[in-house]
């Protein structure tokens, strides 16, 4: 299955019927709510007139709404981020397993 079968599949319709119709994907995918002002232009919060290029390429190619987007780029609260000891641990492992790799020399 093809990632736009997919999408279609889980949202009920695809990337680009829903830009086509200026919203956002409906859910679970995204929000399914209008993308568009009265004028046709992609709405958004920011002040950064840049910002408009690439929610307007993002959400042509995701068919996410500006706000669905921003929504995905933040952290999860619910993940907790990782302690000291966890990065610790996790660089003594990757020391150990590159220890443990065989040369290329010695084959």
């Amino acid at each position: 299955m093809y990632l736009e079968e997919f999408v279609t599949a889980l949202s009920g319709e695809s990337v680009e019927t829903a830009v086509s119709e200026g919203r956002c994907l409906a859910e679970p995918i995204g929000c399914g709510e209008s993308t568009v002002d009265e004028n046709g232009n992609l709405e958004y919060d920011s002040d950064d007139p840049t910002d408009e290029v690439w929610y307007s390429l993002d959400w042509q190619m995701t068919g996410l709404c500006p706000a669905c987007q921003d929504e995905l780029d933040e952290p999860d609260d619910y993940l907790a981020a990782p302690s000291e000891e966890a990065i610790e641990t996790a660089v003594s492992l990757l020391d150990l397993w590159t220890e443990l790799e065989p040369d290329d020399d010695s084959e």
